[in-house]
């Protein structure tokens, strides 16, 4: 159930406007209100925060979770109030009654915005004089402050909530249909119209309703405008072609008359991109309800031959994928024949016929993409944009505008008519989010918004845009383990984590090395031979940027000064320490390990088999995980002495520490030392 929040200056004020949203939204909507004396000093929870003023807006501000959510109250008078305030000859002078100055200004300001120019009105509030130079009061409620000697009192009742207020309200809550109930009807039949210009007014509907009558004749497709009871008001000549009318013979004619096909129970029935048959003529229309305010209502029809639908979705379709907006790779590209990448390979293509978001886990250089755009090709979407989204690489600021687009005017340095999203461009197609750990929050909210409703709203618009798109994100991140440290929003976790892969490292799928060097040598158009023994160090290196890497040293072996590559010539083009290979037995490194560190041999085994998890899999750890690992075994250490023991480690090639918040993760070196550690009868203690 939505929730509305009502903050006022007084209580009754919060009170009485409560009753008022109560009785036109029922019990659709959770209504309470506070003064803001006693409001709460905390977050206040709700989809909408009410404030009876402006100062009192200033105040709210800072309890509510987006500007958004705050509406100002928009008051006005009722209809047979006002009305007794126009009996009286010009000149009058009356004191308007309240209980402060500023209400009371607020109360004369209403009064003179809806035309009454007939009385010169004073403020008259607490303490009031005894006696003032009139026998006239006016006051909105407050008769018990009258003073006494005060012959003739109008009491304008409270001040209510205007059209504009409600609308609003009922928008912001997707609730627009209850506007046009009998009861929001009758409520506002009784309120004050803001005052303006009859003369005026009327000259600019008519000054619009032809710039509105030459739009429809200029535009390609068929449309024809209905009012309320779905009569025709305006309709262009392809609407009159189409239906096989003349189009003096649509103006005035019902919509059920017109077309029958798009009538039923006695208004319009909205339907979008409905197939309907006219004659021998296979059209395609749309009806859709307007609300130019809460009274005023009517339909736009969008009528077009179904040929010319086709054609402009291709059109469409081709100027996205000719900005590069298409998948390159397939499931063949994928070079590897170990167990676990063809059962990777087979359980993704199984995921292509879905229809559900995919999230691929895997390190830097693991292929995340290359299975990102073999799923797109392998889907019923293949003919329809893939659109690829690094979220890290582009400013938190941009990421934004790029994802859902703009409106003219949003910002400085937009585009004029605004920009399309990659949302919008990517409709019906593929668009993949990769590093999506990366998002900030505020986007998370956005992007989880689209995946429930499948619409999205341009930066500085208002219009629904739906949008039909796959989701597949990536990440080199535990987004479980981000979720619990508040860093990335739980439902939208389990929006993505719905079809997941993780891909393997390249060291734990090391016999895929010679076929993938094969192949990237015949892309790239070279040639060089590798020695056993090269090939051998290769294998039993650790790449950190995984295939990415691989591939950056096939490139610099190309441009070598010898085809032979032996492991000499290697070694000069290798741009890291060598990992020793775990099968070595007599390692000197492990035999100087447990020679210098014999005295927390103990402590060291502990942390190697609390990142015995981080073989397997692309996950590290922090030193927060390690030391909460240990914790569950008894052992209790500080964060600085696990520090310390990982730069150890480290310093024997037995673990990998990456920079920042990269975590840690076990190398083949250690797997082998905690292998033999396991088996000694060793000791650690709690500090």
């Amino acid at each position: 159930m939505k929730k509305l929040v009502i903050i006022s200056y007084e209580e009754y004020t919060g009170q009485q406007y409560a009753q008022t949203l109560k009785r036109l939204f029922g019990d659709a909507v959770d209504i309470s209100f506070y003064s803001i004396h006693h409001s709460p000093s905390t977050h206040i929870d709700a989809d909408i925060v009410l404030a009876s003023t402006y100062s009192v807006y200033e105040l709210a501000k800072y309890h509510v979770h987006s500007f958004d959510h705050i509406i100002i109250a928009d008051i006005t008078l009722r209809k047979d109030a006002l009305e007794q305030l126009r009996s009286f000859p010009p000149q009058t002078k009356a004191i308007l009654v309240n209980n402060s100055l500023e209400s009371a200004i607020d109360t004369i300001s209403l009064i003179y915005k809806h035309g009454i120019r007939n009385l010169d009105l004073i403020p008259a509030y607490p303490p009031l004089r005894s006696t003032y130079d009139c026998d006239l009061a006016i006051t909105p409620g407050e008769v018990d402050l009258i003073p006494f000697g005060i012959s003739q009192v109008i009491d304008l009742g409270d001040r209510v909530l205007s059209i504009k207020t409600i609308s609003e309200i009922a928008t912001q809550l997707n609730m627009t249909e209850l506007l046009r109930q009998p009861l929001c009807r009758s409520y506002f039949d009784t309120l004050v119209a803001p005052d303006v210009s009859t003369p005026g007014m009327l000259g600019q509907i008519g000054a619009l309703e032809q710039q509105i009558h030459f739009i429809m004749q200029v535009f390609g497709s068929g449309v024809i405008s209905l009012d309320d009871r779905g009569m025709v008001r305006f309709s262009n000549t392809p609407a009159a072609n189409l239906l096989g009318l003349a189009a003096r013979q649509l103006q005035g004619m019902s919509l059920e008359q017109a077309v029958p096909s798009l009538w039923e129970n006695g208004s319009p029935l909205l339907v979008r991109d409905q197939v309907i048959n006219m004659g021998s003529q296979v059209l395609i229309a749309s009806v859709h309800h307007l609300e130019y305010n809460a009274i005023s209502q009517g339909y736009l029809v969008l009528i077009r031959r179904f040929t010319d639908l086709e054609k402009e979705q291709y059109k469409i379709r081709r100027q996205v994928m000719s900005r590069g907006h298409v998948a390159k790779y397939t499931f063949h590209d994928i070079v590897g024949k170990s167990g676990e990448m063809n059962q990777i390979k087979r359980m993704a293509q199984k995921f292509a016929t879905s229809n559900s978001t995919v999230l691929i886990y895997g390190q830097t250089g693991t292929g995340k993409e290359l299975f990102a755009q073999s799923i797109h090709n392998a889907s019923p979407r293949r003919d329809f944009p893939f659109i690829a989204i690094n979220c890290a690489a582009i400013p938190e600021n941009l990421l934004e505008s790029e994802l859902f687009g703009y409106e003219e005017g949003s910002f400085t340095g937009a585009k004029k008519g605004g920009k399309a999203g990659y949302f919008e461009l990517a409709h019906g197609g593929t668009l993949f989010l990769d590093e999506v750990s990366e998002m900030n929050i505020n986007l998370q909210n956005r992007l989880l918004r689209v995946l429930q409703e499948k619409e999205v709203i341009r930066v500085g618009g208002n219009a629904i845009i739906n949008v039909d798109v796959r989701i597949i994100a990536a990440s080199n991140k535990n987004l479980k383990a981000l979720v619990n440290q508040s860093k990335f929003r739980q439902d939208l976790y389990y929006r993505l984590n719905i079809l997941n892969i993780c891909l393997p490292p390249l060291e734990s799928r090391k016999e895929d090395i010679p076929l993938l060097i094969e192949a990237m040598k015949q892309e790239m158009g070279g040639h060089f031979t590798l020695t056993e023994d090269a090939m051998k160090l290769i294998q039993s290196t650790h790449f950190e940027g995984n295939v990415r890497e691989l591939r950056n040293l096939v490139e610099r072996l190309l441009h070598a000064d010898c085809t032979l590559i032996d492991v000499e010539v290697l070694q000069r083009h290798l741009d890291q320490d060598i990992s020793f290979s775990a099968a070595e037995k007599n390692d000197p490194i492990i035999e100087r390990f447990f020679r210098d560190q014999k005295q927390q041999l103990g402590f060291l085994v502990q942390i190697l088999e609390a990142l015995m998890p981080t073989h397997h899999t692309y996950i590290r750890m922090g030193r927060r995980s390690i030391q909460q690992t240990l914790e569950q075994k008894g052992i209790f250490r500080s964060e600085q002495e696990i520090r310390t023991a990982l730069q150890v480690l480290q310093l024997y090639r037995l673990v990998q520490v990456l920079r920042g918040r990269g975590g840690t993760g076990i190398t083949p070196l250690g797997v082998k030392v905690w292998e033999q550690l396991s088996a000694m009868p060793l000791q650690v203690t709690s500090n």
